[in-house]
């Protein structure tokens, strides 16, 4: 059976991915990313799925698993 990734490796992963994104939009979706991690099953989960809902409106962007 696979080990369940821990907040702190998904968290880990996205740094990765930001630190070699050769685009902006890569970037962007890495730290998107990280910040999701980061909030969900936290108190700040709700606040962080307003402002991507925001942002998919304004820009219509969206989260994109890694």
């Amino acid at each position: 059976m696979a080990k369940k990734e821990t907040k702190r490796d998904l968290i880990i992963q996205a740094a990765s991915i930001a630190h070699s994104a050769r685009t902006e939009e890569k970037l962007q979706d890495a730290m998107n990313n990280m910040l999701w991690v980061m909030a969900k099953g936290t108190r700040y989960q709700k606040d962080v799925e307003l402002a991507f809902e925001a942002l998919e409106k304004m820009h219509d962007l969206r989260y994109r698993p890694l």
